[in-house]
């Protein structure tokens, strides 16, 4: 049951960290380098709408809502590949060091 919980704690803190980072990575580059939606972004919806049968969502209105979406999940996911590369590097070191030290 110990085991469980812990499991449960380290997947909410990892969603927790994962959400603040994404977004604030989001806020970033949407502040710092987005003052319009990219001509690439902007094709590249409209060839996703199109092309699922979303017609009727290419309204400007909502295709730069659908970009700041699009940056926000995109943001989202390279911090959870980040964070959790980095956590099985830092298990390895951690286990590595603890059996060379006789420890573990």
């Amino acid at each position: 049951m110990k085991r469980y919980i812990w499991i449960a704690a380290k997947f909410a803190a990892l969603l927790l960290f994962v959400n603040y980072c994404g977004t604030r990575l989001a806020n970033f580059i949407v502040y710092r380098y987005m003052y319009e939606m990219p001509d690439w972004m902007h094709a590249t919806l409209r060839f996703v709408l199109d092309h699922t049968g979303n017609e009727d969502i290419r309204d400007p209105d909502d295709l730069s809502v659908l970009a700041l979406l699009s940056t926000l999940m995109i943001c989202w996911i390279i911090i959870a590949i980040v964070v959790i590369t980095l956590y099985r590097i830092a298990m390895r070191f951690v286990r590595r060091t603890l059996n060379s030290s006789g420890q573990g």
